[in-house]
Order: structure tokens, then sequence, then C-alpha cells
């Protein structure tokens, strides 16, 4: 059923892929991505952001912990290198993939 409702979302272009059926298409940061979830998770407290459903962080939102502008992660969503979720009209991205991309950066 959550197939289902994943391959109905893609047709629409509400979401590219299921993040945990099909992975993040990011790659594998190794070692360094469950302390960059921790620095990311106690960011968020720190900040009193609350991510959405306990995973997903709107796209201003990560854009600011990765110290980018929102307009150069929707060019990336656009190219295909960021995976992205649409929820009630925003635009979401995983608390994975933006450790991920932090671990990559450094």
């Amino acid at each position: 059923m959550v197939q289902r409702v994943f391959d109905f979302l893609g047709r629409r272009g509400l979401m590219a892929r299921c993040p945990h059926c099909h992975g993040t298409g990011l790659a594998d940061a190794g070692d360094a991505l469950p302390s960059e979830m921790d620095r990311l998770t106690a960011w968020l407290h720190a900040c009193g952001i609350f991510a959405v459903r306990g995973d997903l962080l709107r796209i201003d939102q990560a854009a600011r912990y990765l110290g980018r502008e929102p307009k150069t992660l929707r060019n990336w969503q656009s190219m295909g290198t960021l995976s992205t979720t649409r929820l009630r009209g925003r635009v979401y991205v995983t608390l994975r993939d933006t450790a991920a991309i932090a671990a990559e950066e450094k």
C-alpha cells in the first residue's frame, strides 16, 4: 500500500521517490553521517525548530543549517541532486539528506 502511495505521488511530481525504499540518491557519507545527524538534531533543538513528522525540514530551514540560500536547494531539487517531499503545498527535505549534504561538504 505504501509503495502505491509513493508511486501515485511520484507520477504527479509531488515526490521524486520513496527515501525509505529507494534511498536518498546521495553518495554514502560513511561514518560522518551519524555524528552529523546528532549535530543537526542539537541545532534544531537549540533554534526551537520542530521537524515535520519528526524527520522533515522546510527548504529554508535546511538551507539555514547548511549556510546556503534556499534558492540553491531549490536549484538542486530541480536538477535532481536533492530529493524533496511536498506536503500541503510546502517543500521539505529529510533530516538524513540534510546531514548527508553537510557531511559531504566537510
